[in-house]
């Protein structure tokens, strides 16, 4: 009964490491495009303000100019936090394959994919919640529309912002390349929540795995002893 839950246990494990990495190589496609992107269209720097009741038409008379600058620290935390899941996923991976043919190594390779789990399961639980707030504050301060009705005003913006609210009033750039940009950033904090939730399930499995080791081997041992008391009584 023990060995079948622990096969269960091994595959399950197995199949959430594979969507652990693919959803992980996802959100690195999904931030490094968009820093491509910003870095080519809408790098931190002045840009003329365009009429934010038509955001096509740039204003008349004086050039309306305003400076913007990025927060990175959101992008920098979903790629550490994904860095962690992939690293976890890999694991998890690697486990399956050690448990088949090196079952002494087992029980330790768990610990290890339990720890990284773990890192990735915190890492991607805060970033969630560090990238949420940010892009509430600043959508409510420094990177609004309101922010910019003013002459040389400086928005600090994380680049989701930009590319989700702000891009149509500093830059005419094509409408599906700034939805693409749109779906981009957006997509790379958003993939954090199934991230958060399978790393979750494989801390769950594996600390459910290494108990079922230690009870298996718990059990291996006493039937051993008795064998031994059973042959020393003979």
């Amino acid at each position: 009964m023990e060995l079948t839950a622990l096969t269960l246990i091994n595959v399950q494990t197995l199949l959430i490491s594979i969507s652990v990495v693919a959803l992980s190589i996802l959100n690195f496609c999904f931030v490094g495009h968009a820093l491509l992107t910003f870095a080519a269209y809408f790098p931190a720097r002045s840009y003329v303000w365009q009429n934010p009741g038509q955001p096509w038409t740039p204003p008349t008379g004086r050039e309306h100019r305003v400076q913007l600058g990025y927060d990175y620290s959101p992008e920098n935390m979903i790629l550490v936090s994904t860095a962690f899941s992939i690293l976890a996923g890999l694991f998890g991976i690697a486990g399956f394959w050690i448990a088949k043919n090196s079952p002494k190594l087992s029980t330790l390779w768990s610990a290890s994919t339990l720890s990284a789990s773990t890192a990735a399961f915190v890492a991607s639980f805060v970033s969630i919640i560090v990238s949420s707030v940010k892009y509430e504050k600043l959508a409510h301060s420094t990177c609004s529309w309101s922010a910019g009705r003013y002459t040389n005003s400086r928005l600090t913006c994380t680049r989701e912002l930009v590319a989700c609210e702000l891009v149509n009033f500093i830059t005419d750039t094509n409408w599906a390349d700034n939805r693409r940009a749109c779906r981009e950033t957006k997509g790379a904090r958003v993939t954090l929540v199934p991230l958060t939730v399978l790393t979750f399930v494989l801390v769950v499995l594996y600390a459910l795995r290494i108990h079922m080791l230690r009870t298996v081997k718990s059990v291996d041992e006493s039937a051993e002893e008795r064998v031994e008391r059973l042959q020393g009584e003979e």
